[in-house]
């Protein structure tokens, strides 16, 4: 895996439930300062929500924000290539932890059915 996401309300940069995301574009490919404005306009329109997939990389060891907390270091752009040009493997909905915490491969969950450290005792 090369990437997590979280779920983020781009309009206020925060991180909400992954739920949220139920219905949210996978594929957004602008930059991260016109997320709020395609956020907000689809809000207006009806169209969509304000909850966007917000991608984070596992390989730099980023902190992942917990719930209600501003989302950094990542992008709101869906990751097409790695930086050594495969086709990523992203984790969506319920792969990080709601607290949040550091992002390594070890510590992204696996299929949103709780977390487990991959490392030590389990």
């Amino acid at each position: 895996m090369d990437y997590a996401a979280v779920c983020a309300n781009a309009v206020l940069g925060v991180r909400v439930d992954d739920t949220e995301c139920d219905d949210a574009d996978e594929n957004y490919f602008g930059d991260d300062s016109s997320a709020a404005g395609y956020a907000a306009a689809g809000l207006a329109s009806g169209t969509l929500g304000a909850a966007m997939w917000y991608y984070l990389s596992v390989r730099n060891r980023v902190v992942a924000p917990a719930l209600g907390e501003r989302v950094l270091n990542g992008s709101y752009a869906a990751p097409y290539l790695t930086p050594d040009g495969r086709i990523p493997v992203i984790d969506r909905a319920g792969s990080v932890a709601f607290r949040g915490g550091i992002l390594t491969k070890s510590t992204v969950l696996r299929g949103g059915l709780g977390w487990r450290h991959h490392g030590g005792h389990s």
